[in-house]
């Protein structure tokens, strides 16, 4: 089998044709291998932006479950703290209460006292008003006793001065 030229041409040809096919594939395979290179470096840098996203967010909630948790801390001593001083409110109005009872007895027992008292007083007004009366009647009657008893220590002068008169007269006229 002897080639000719034509034949070695052709074979030449074919072997280019390969090899130029083969810088076509190669060149394809080339551009598919750095296509799925780029896809990846493109999903690895989509998947750090991705992470370093959720790795900020993870931080940004851990930070607001924190603030939210000391938060509630807070309210929770806020409550705590406002029932001891709604239990002492209940205490005091409990104390205050009793105390508004206690007085309002004293002060039940002070206006039957006072009015009590002022029966009393009523009564001492009465009696000093009679007692003045008779205080009254006694001064007039001890002025007319007295004036009777001017007018009878005056009589009796008078009388006396009569009988010492008729007795000098008898003891004159005996004389005589």
């Amino acid at each position: 089998m002897s080639l000719t030229s034509m034949e070695w041409g052709q074979i030449v040809l074919a072997i280019l044709s390969v090899l130029g096919g083969a810088g076509g594939v190669t060149a394809f395979y080339r551009a598919r291998s750095q296509n799925r290179t780029d896809e990846r470096k493109l999903l690895t840098e989509e998947q750090i932006a991705f992470r370093s996203s959720m790795s900020a967010e993870l931080a940004r909630l851990s930070t607001l479950q924190q603030s939210l948790a000391a938060d509630k801390d807070k309210l929770e001593a806020q409550l705590a703290d406002q029932g001891r001083q709604l239990e002492r409110l209940r205490t005091l109005d409990e104390i205050k209460e009793r105390q508004i009872a206690e007085l309002q007895k004293q002060n039940a027992d002070l206006v039957l006292r006072s009015n009590a008292q002022q029966g009393e007083i009523e009564a001492l007004r009465e009696e000093k008003a009679r007692v003045l009366q008779q205080l009254t009647v006694a001064h007039a009657t001890k002025e007319l006793l007295e004036r009777e008893n001017n007018d009878l220590r005056r009589e009796m002068s008078r009388l006396r001065s009569d009988l010492d008169t008729l007795r000098g007269a008898v003891v004159t006229s005996g004389e005589s």
